[in-house]
């Protein structure tokens, strides 16, 4: 079988992590290289690979924004894989992370849960999800007046707008 210069790229990035992860490390950093590989798994088609490390990486990651990182990627993996299921599962893990930090924004997830889920048929505990994300995240961000709960979709639109407008470090 004769390799393109994409998949050949992406077989030597493996294989370097592969050998990062051969040496001592903190569960913390294991855990973000295995999220990388976990990457570069997806993109060269290898989803099973990928979702194993991702799920491997997930008991080492201890700081919130990266947790829910990998869930939206767990999230991600099943969807190509078409397990509405587990994506919608993997999302609402994703919601609940960024809701209890309150320090990050989850305009992309909420996005992504509400085009699986519309919100006239979110169950009420999954609105008070939804809603309580999309307050969080408009306060984070600083954005002037209320998010509009009735809309969610808009308002996750919205802080995905203000997200990729947002200087580095904001």
């Amino acid at each position: 079988m004769v390799l393109t210069a994409d998949e050949t790229q992406s077989a030597a990035a493996i294989e370097a992590v592969d050998d990062f992860l051969r040496n001592e490390m903190s569960g913390e950093v294991r855990g973000s290289a295995l999220g990388m590989r976990a990457e570069l798994k997806q993109e060269s088609g290898n989803l099973e690979g990928a979702l194993e490390d991702l799920l491997a990486a997930l008991p080492l990651t201890e700081d919130a924004f990266s947790r829910h990182v990998h869930e939206f990627c767990i999230a991600e993996v099943y969807r190509k894989r078409h397990d509405n299921s587990q994506v919608e599962r993997w999302y609402r893990k994703s919601l609940e992370t960024c809701a209890e930090s309150g320090k990050f924004s989850g305009g992309a997830v909420l996005h992504k849960y509400l085009e699986l889920q519309p919100q006239d048929r979110l169950p009420s505990q999954d609105l008070a999800l939804c809603s309580t994300v999309a307050l969080r995240s408009w306060k984070l961000l600083k954005l002037p007046g209320s998010p509009d709960l009735d809309d969610l979709s808009g308002t996750a639109l919205k802080l995905i707008e203000t997200e990729s407008a947002a200087p580095i470090g904001r």
